[in-house]
């Protein structure tokens, strides 16, 4: 920017990998690269605050004139929250005054995350992140668990997003899926869902898909009852595809298909839900 290159890190780095954010600028990528003396640019909150513990790795992205931070911030050891820090001319830096943007409670069973990166695309913003389990902090074998996951922030009050929660290749006859199979969906933010779920009938069936909405308080522990339940129109030899639009009053959902066919199964099930509000 401006014939000036920046490049921001996370220093010095202790033994917990979180630290303080720093920023040197050179005139060319091969340098010399100069630190800057006001270092560090993003300092730990103070004692008590969500992120009192210091940052993990995070990428700035500068979009239309601003520099843009998304980063890990930690409460304690490896319980991190996403936050978010923007600046002008990539020296001073101010705090986003209702962090985190992404509260650690936001993804059950979550207890940190990390290395997070950025991709603006407006209306959203995506957030890429490593991600780690209260449950499954180490495998058998003594490695950490992390996953990669994704947030996507929303730039505008009202917004309709889509995803997918459940790809199966088959259902067999007089079987259902498992809720284990099927992805989360959370209505923190969101007060509409469009559900559309497309399947596959063999030519002699004679029993059609039905589709069972379960909730959860807190997105692990998931009702045996349903909320929300419908059929997806019989059509033998046919692939059908069905929309159910709801206003769920509901934190976290999940979604069980059954196929009560006796003889053939269903192929080539999925569910799309659109959130939105």
């Amino acid at each position: 920017m401006d014939g000036k290159f920046y490049i921001f890190a996370q220093n010095p780095v202790g033994v917990t990998d979180q630290g303080p954010f720093c920023v040197a600028t050179a005139d060319i990528p091969e340098g010399p690269w100069i630190k800057y003396k006001g270092n560090p640019i993003l300092k730990p909150g103070d004692w008590g605050a969500w992120d009192d513990g210091g940052y993990s790795e995070a990428r700035v992205r500068y979009h239309d004139g601003v520099f843009h931070c998304f980063y890990g911030g930690t409460k304690t050891l490896k319980l991190e929250s996403i936050g978010y820090a923007y600046s002008f001319d990539g020296y001073n830096w101010i705090k986003y005054g209702a962090n985190p943007i992404v509260p650690l409670d936001a993804v059950p069973d979550a207890s940190g995350f990390a290395e997070v990166k950025a991709l603006i695309e407006p209306p959203f913003i995506y957030l890429y992140h490593t991600l780690r389990y209260i449950s499954r902090f180490r495998s058998a074998e003594g490695w950490a668990v992390e996953d990669l996951a994704i947030q996507v922030l929303s730039m505008e009050p009202h917004f309709r997003l889509a995803m997918q929660i459940l790809s199966l290749d088959a259902l067999a006859p007089k079987t259902g899926s498992q809720l284990e199979q099927c992805l989360p969906v959370s209505f923190d933010h969101a007060s509409k869902l469009a559900l559309t779920v497309e399947c596959s009938y063999h030519a002699g069936a004679k029993g059609g898909l039905r589709v069972h909405m379960r909730s959860s308080s807190d997105g692990l522990d998931y009702d045996n009852v349903d909320v929300h339940s419908f059929e997806i129109d019989l059509m033998p030899g046919k692939t059908v595809k069905k929309t159910v639009e709801m206003s769920p009053h509901v934190r976290y959902a999940k979604i069980v298909v059954e196929n009560p066919d006796e003889s053939h199964e269903v192929s080539s099930v999925k569910a799309t839900a659109t959130v939105g509000n």
